[in-house]
């Protein structure tokens, strides 16, 4: 299985979610009344499974994702998971943002659940977000592909429909990076340090992910985006460079769209 995790999750509705919530929130209050707010996470994350198993819910610390993609794996875990059913990520931070709701969202699109909450320890009050997932794991295999201004190697576009088909759409850019990464040959294979130039002028080194030698590869998750105005940028990142093109692939949410830039 490409995607495999030891708990299976099922869909709760907001009622259920709220019920089972409602308890657990009153045991993070308690933690950060008896600690504070300047502890590790990993002291927040014992004293709240350990209240959580205390009054008789079921509760999992660090559960692990397992991604698997031919040459590819790599372990996620979800930070706390409560009466089987809904994951809790907790955080030390001091404010919640939209990067934490992704982190979490991409856990819970992993294993199929739709709903779940994160929690910060680090405020002067606990702040809590919920999370919820709109699309299920079936729609997230369902998805077009335009390759309409593709004009690279088949076998590139081949081994990003297949990690797509796999694992689905709505993921992080860097986790499909790394996938594809690991099947070119691996880091010391695919990533780069390029001499820059502007007008003939040395203006430093850029990180590049090359799909061949003369050609970089680039992996994004835009849902709504001005393709034309992310392309200029792309085609002026590589005229800097000795590179001939730039293999630019956008994950959507239904729609993969593959494109070959040139200088």
């Amino acid at each position: 299985m490409p995607i495999s995790c030891p708990i299976q999750f099922e869909q709760l509705s907001t009622d259920q979610m709220r019920d089972l919530d409602r308890p657990v929130m009153r045991f993070a209050f308690d933690v950060q009344n008896d600690l504070g707010r300047l502890c590790d996470e990993f002291i927040y994350q014992n004293s709240f499974r350990q209240r959580i198993a205390g009054s008789g819910l079921e509760v999992a610390t660090e559960v692990p994702i397992e991604l698997t993609f031919d040459r590819f794996s790599k372990t996620l875990f979800i930070d706390t998971v409560v009466g089987g059913q809904v994951p809790y990520e907790l955080k030390t931070v001091r404010q919640l943002t939209a990067d934490h709701e992704t982190q979490l969202l991409i856990y819970m699109l992993l294993v199929g659940a739709n709903r779940g909450k994160l929690v910060n320890f680090r405020c002067e009050k606990v702040q809590s977000r919920f999370v919820n997932a709109s699309i299920t794991w079936q729609e997230r295999r369902q998805f077009e592909v335009d390759k309409t201004k593709w004009k690279g190697d088949s076998n590139f576009c081949t081994l990003v429909k297949s990690l797509i088909r796999d694992w689905g759409t709505c993921l992080s850019g860097s986790l499909y990076t790394q996938a594809v990464e690991a099947n070119l040959g691996g880091e010391a294979t695919v990533v780069h340090q390029l001499p820059l130039s502007i007008e003939g002028k040395f203006v430093g080194n850029q990180k590049f992910r090359l799909a061949a030698p003369d050609t970089a590869f680039a992996i994004t998750t835009f849902n709504r985006h001005d393709p034309s105005r992310q392309e200029a940028h792309f085609k002026k990142l590589i005229a800097a460079t000795k590179l001939k093109s730039m293999y630019w692939v956008n994950v959507g949410r239904h729609e993969v769209v593959f494109n070959t830039i040139h200088t």
